[in-house]
């Protein structure tokens, strides 16, 4: 998407189901106002049963893709793809000091040249992949 001659970031997110333990993306979640004034959130994957807001997970897509073209999440771990870089894979987190995502606990944005980096799982599905430096 272009406006004004500078390319603008896709706004998506994606969403970690806590109870059925199942990372959905946007097009699979379904919001409902209940008559106590409750929300609650349907997957499709889940035969409509209704999942309470307070186990469903955002994260927000960083604008950015991998070497292999796959799309970075806040949440993902990413490691360098150059196997002479010493890197153990970090996560992708929002950080509102700076006002963008940054990886694996550094204070610095997040690497524009994501080319470089691939996506090796999330903190979810993957959790064995965060030590506990990041």
């Amino acid at each position: 998407m272009v406006k004004g001659g500078k390319t603008m970031r896709e706004i998506k997110f994606r969403a970690w189901d806590k109870k059925n333990k199942y990372m959905s993306g946007e097009k699979n979640w379904y919001f409902g106002i209940e008559n106590d004034g409750s929300i609650e959130i349907y997957n499709c994957f889940s035969n409509k049963n209704p999942t309470k807001k307070e186990n469903i997970i955002i994260m927000q897509f960083t604008g950015l893709l991998d070497k292999n073209g796959k799309e970075i999440y806040e949440g993902d771990v990413i490691k360098h793809a150059d196997p002479e870089m010493e890197d153990d894979g970090g996560q992708v987190v929002w950080e509102d000091a700076i006002a963008g995502f940054t990886y694996g606990g550094e204070c610095s944005s997040f690497p524009e040249k994501s080319w470089r980096y691939e996506v090796i799982g999330n903190i979810y599905s993957n959790p064995e992949l965060i030590n506990t430096k990041s």
